[in-house]
């Protein structure tokens, strides 16, 4: 999500967590030596195994070329950019779903001014300014980003204490990407439905990075979408566009 025009980084982006994940596995069964139970063994062998084949199919070391090149450092994830449009879209449908007594109804010019009232608070930029342009270069993404920023802020405190290896579960994994999917659908549908004042979309539906069809998601029966803060309703009741 983070380089949506330039597949070479992203691919590069993807060889290097492929390569962090080998890296792991590979410390977690050195410092365990003959202690690891053969099932344990078993486990972080797979686990090794699944991340060597995402390394190959990414490019493998001549991915990790473009971001070993001195004369042109890579740069870094734009997290903080790509949040603060997560962000957005999530303040934008709260106020549309949740807040319909406030003038106006949402728009991306009243989620960008609230956001940066907290001044790089949750991972976000820090003024207007740079929310405004990151919406411009990462909007055909931010359902997507919304889907991982609701994802991980709902998920189970249950498994804050799982050990590493415990959390690379095939039924946890699947789990979350279901409803990843399903969540993500559900703000896709938002960013491509919902007119601004001016009558156009958030989003053109034939830019934004799409999930597949053939994979017929279904509506999502319950949509994730919780009421701002009073702290927040208390700020936007004062907006002035």
């Amino acid at each position: 999500m983070g380089w949506p025009d330039d597949p070479l980084r992203r691919q590069a982006h993807v060889a290097s967590c492929a390569a962090k994940g080998i890296a792991g596995i590979d410390y977690v069964i050195s410092s365990r030596g003959p202690d690891m139970s053969p099932d344990l063994r078993a486990l972080a062998d797979g686990v090794k195994n699944t991340w060597n084949r995402v390394f190959y199919d990414f490019g493998g070391f001549n991915s990790l070329a473009l971001l070993l090149d001195p004369d042109e450092p890579p740069d870094r994830f734009p997290g903080a950019a790509v949040n603060s449009v997560a962000d957005v879209l999530l303040t934008v449908r709260s106020i549309e779903v949740r807040h319909p007594e406030l003038r106006a109804g949402g728009s991306i010019n009243k989620a960008s001014w609230l956001i940066a009232l907290g001044k790089g608070q949750r991972d976000v930029l820090l003024n207007e300014t740079q929310i405004k342009r990151a919406w411009r270069k990462y909007r055909n993404v931010s359902h997507l980003a919304a889907a991982i920023r609701r994802l991980v802020q709902t998920r189970p405190v249950r498994y804050e204490n799982l050990d590493y290896l415990s959390k690379i579960n095939h039924e946890f994994d699947t789990d979350e990407l279901v409803l990843f999917m399903l969540i993500a659908k559900d703000y896709e549908d938002f960013l491509t439905s919902f007119c601004t004042h001016g009558g156009h979309a958030l989003a053109d539906r034939e830019k934004i990075w799409s999930l597949p069809e053939r994979l017929q998601i279904p509506k999502c029966p319950n949509p994730l979408v919780p009421p701002l803060h009073e702290h927040d309703l208390a700020l936007l009741r004062r907006y002035q566009a």
